[in-house]
């Protein structure tokens, strides 16, 4: 399975487990799904993630995060550019969701990054998602 795939599916696994409330999710790792989550973790939209090894496949186990109320810390994660269809900007239309409140997720030259990051760094690049 191609590594979006994977993407794709641990993005829809966090969302999908923190509408169940649960408080931590296991799911397929890769190299791009790890620095998704390092963006996360640094936004706090997540509290941790640390690599599991079963059967010589590769997994991450993450932590979900809750307010003191049980309310998820992740409103929504929409996944902008997919397999079938990618969606490349330049340096100047890198979107800014729900009024800049929300974190875009992008994937330049440079590596993966957040949108403002890539803003400052004056860089386009192809949308991944955006979490709010």
């Amino acid at each position: 399975m191609a590594a979006n795939n994977i993407v794709a599916e641990g993005l829809n696994a966090i969302s999908m487990g923190q509408c169940s409330k649960k408080r931590e999710i296991i799911v397929r790792s890769s190299k791009m799904l790890k620095k998704i989550l390092d963006i996360m973790v640094e936004k706090r939209y997540i509290g941790s993630y640390e690599p599991v090894t079963e059967d010589k496949k590769q997994f991450v186990k993450i932590a979900l995060k809750y307010d003191i109320n049980g309310e998820k810390a992740i409103q929504e994660i929409v996944r902008h550019s997919k397999s079938s269809r990618r969606i490349y900007v330049k340096r100047k239309a890198i979107p800014r969701v729900k009024n800049g409140f929300a974190t875009v997720i992008m994937s330049t030259s440079q590596g993966i990054m957040t949108g403002k990051k890539a803003r400052e760094l004056k860089i386009g690049g192809e949308v991944i998602c955006h979490v709010f």
